[in-house]
């Protein structure tokens, strides 16, 4: 068992109960998600400003087209119960959908204005969590991240306030938030990562349990997603040369109260995702090879994702369900619908370009209705 260093023991965090985020125009009164498959958010240029725009895609392949004159760029989404979120990356003007309409919402007004140009880092989710990371910036006291998380059944979100730490990813098991960062550390005009770390919170009150350095292998990156398999809480990173380009091996760690528990090095694997089903851990890469693992972190099964093309533009994972949407070498996009167990492809949807907004091939991102 390998140990790792835990930093800080006790400490309590600002914990705020907020009334909720702000809720913001109306964009659209209603909006028709009834025989829906897909919401797609798409985020265009123009030569005066960015526009965007969501179009729904439905199981008779009509698609209705909703823009938006909007200058951010939409680049997570995540749903939370019956509500559909989406978010931007650069300034605090994000989207709540549902079928009583397109609403613009955003966070902490009260604290940092409103308009303020700070976006969402990532979003994640457990069983019945949200969990939102937001990137506020440089203050006086450092530079300045806010961890917002909720109930899919509450309104109001509690937040925790962070100083020189950009936050990665977030989950939730037992009452013990799970937490990965960047640590920062800023000398004159630069700025630099000094170490990446996991933080466990206790959800309730806002007091770190532990806090533990992680090896550079497994340094996290926003919006790469931790996972919880079994008690265990999944790190995974690829491997990058000095240019930042995938060297073909890739790292997998199980990590369990302030210990790496297992370790795995993957070769000729450049590793996109993780996701668990069951009692299987499920390893994605970026060519559509899947490794499959058990509990005791045995390698049991492996496959390819079947009519895989291309590169990979967004992943989602429901329930047994793989949605991956893929852009081939002709610019070509498609959402394709696996079942998680063997990689059969269930359905192919060719992603309906929109007409509404200059788009070339910028960024999107999608939500699955299945």
């Amino acid at each position: 068992m390998k140990k790792t260093i835990i930093l800080i023991m006790g400490i309590i965090l600002a914990l705020i109960l907020l009334s909720g985020c702000s809720k913001g125009k109306e964009t659209a009164n209603q909006v028709d998600l009834v025989n829906g498959k897909y919401v797609i958010a798409f985020s265009g240029g123009s030569k005066e400003k960015l526009i965007n725009s969501f179009s729904i895609l439905y199981e008779d392949g009509a698609v209705k087209e909703y823009p938006i004159n909007s200058s951010i760029v939409i680049a997570n989404s995540i749903r939370a119960g019956e509500e559909l979120l989406f978010f931007s990356r650069q300034k605090n003007t994000h989207f709540s959908i549902t079928n009583d309409g397109i609403e613009e919402i955003s966070f902490l007004n009260d604290r940092y204005g409103e308009g303020a140009y700070f976006g969402v880092l990532f979003a994640s989710k457990t069983k019945d969590y949200l969990f939102t990371g937001l990137n506020v910036g440089f203050s006086d006291r450092g530079y300045v991240s806010e961890l917002l998380y909720r109930n899919y059944d509450e309104e109001e979100y509690r937040n925790l306030t962070f100083y020189d730490k950009i936050l990665c990813s977030a989950i939730n098991n037992n009452g013990t938030i799970y937490l990965q960062y960047l640590d920062l550390n800023k000398k004159g005009d630069n700025v630099f990562f000094r170490k990446s770390a996991i933080m466990e919170i206790q959800e309730s009150k806002g007091e770190v349990i532990r806090d533990t350095i992680l090896d550079d292998k497994y340094e996290g990156e926003p919006n790469r997603q931790l996972v919880l398999f079994g008690e265990d809480i999944i790190l995974y990173r690829p491997e990058m040369d000095e240019s930042a380009i995938p060297t073909g091996k890739s790292f997998m760690a199980a990590y369990s109260k302030g210990n790496i528990v297992e370790e795995k090095e993957l070769k000729d694997f450049t590793i996109y995702g993780a996701y668990s089903y069951g009692d299987k851990l499920h390893l994605l890469d970026i060519a559509g090879e899947v490794l499959v693992f058990d509990l005791d972190y045995n390698l049991v099964d492996s496959y390819h994702l079947d009519d895989f093309e291309g590169w990979i533009r967004g992943v989602h994972f429901e329930e047994g369900n793989l949605y991956v949407a893929l852009e081939d070498e002709d610019q070509d996009l498609t959402i394709n619908h696996y079942q998680i167990e063997k990689g059969s492809l269930m359905e192919r949807d060719a992603i309906p370009l929109p007409k509404a907004i200059e788009w070339d091939h910028e960024s999107f991102t999608f939500l699955p209705l299945d």
